[in-house]
């Protein structure tokens, strides 16, 4: 499904859509996102090989919403199941995709969140990935962040409130210049302040920064202090730097972490 309304940007934001999750907040969050870096939404519904795994063995059950009776689970009861959770995500996604004005894509495939993800992906893309409510790790871990070697990848905190401010540590990278680009053009369309950390050189600058901040090198602690003190702030580092410093660190200082390549 794709919204044509909308003229497609450049760039995608691309989500995965568990057949067994919320799939209105996911999708709307998503689309505020991808409006927010001009960008569009690619969705990808993925239904977990758990699911059919489990639907094979003799012994699993469930219980019929209509009747309140324990059933077999059977395979075809599951086709069915996603067959309709894929009408539902088609019509929630032209639903959120037409109220934050962006075009939009569903894709349905079978498989594990990481590998859907990989294969999906484009050069470009921003791959957009959200932290467990309990467990506070993301769904792909630090380490597998690697398998997008094309890609950039959001990571945000599920359930918490869209960032309100910026910090884009400028370490003199390619990929440093990227984020200023990509953010300081949101900063400038939304109005929402932007800090540019300089780490061990003085900040290359932006003209919608509001504020500049030489630190140290390699200067963690300051990165989540200045990370702190802006409040619910999304966090934009080259993924070089992430690795040096420790992505789950990072990620558990802001609501939203951007590693760019």
């Amino acid at each position: 499904m794709t919204e044509r309304s909308v003229d497609r940007r450049s760039r995608r934001l691309l989500v995965a859509v568990p057949v067994t999750g919320e799939i209105r907040p996911l999708l709307r969050h998503a689309a505020r996102l991808a409006a927010l870096l001009q960008a569009d939404l690619a969705s990808l519904l993925i239904e977990e090989e758990d699911l059919w795994q489990m639907a094979a063995l003799p012994f699993v059950q469930q219980v019929s919403f209509a009747t309140a009776r324990v059933e077999p689970l059977e395979e075809a009861d599951l086709r069915r199941h996603l067959v309709a959770v894929g009408r539902i995500a088609e019509q929630v996604l032209g639903e959120v995709a037409r109220e934050a004005g962006v075009a939009a894509t569903l894709g349905h495939v079978r498989g594990r969140i990481g590998p859907a993800l990989l294969a999906a992906s484009l050069p470009g893309d921003i791959v957009l990935l959200h932290t467990r409510p309990r467990a506070g790790k993301a769904e792909l871990t630090p380490e597998s962040l690697a398998e997008f070697p094309a890609c950039d990848v959001l990571v945000v905190q599920r359930g918490h409130a869209e960032p309100r401010r910026i910090v884009v540590c400028d370490d003199g990278s390619p990929a440093a210049a990227a984020a200023l680009q990509l953010l300081g053009g949101l900063a400038r369309r939304t109005g929402r302040p932007i800090t540019v950390l300089g780490l061990g050189r003085p900040p290359s600058g932006s003209p919608a920064a509001t504020a500049f901040q030489q630190l140290p090198a390699l200067d963690s602690a300051a990165i989540l202090t200045a990370c702190a003190a802006a409040g619910d702030v999304l966090l934009a580092v080259p993924v070089a730097l992430a690795d040096r410093i420790g992505t789950e660190r990072l990620l558990g200082g802001t609501a939203g972490l951007l590693l760019m390549r």
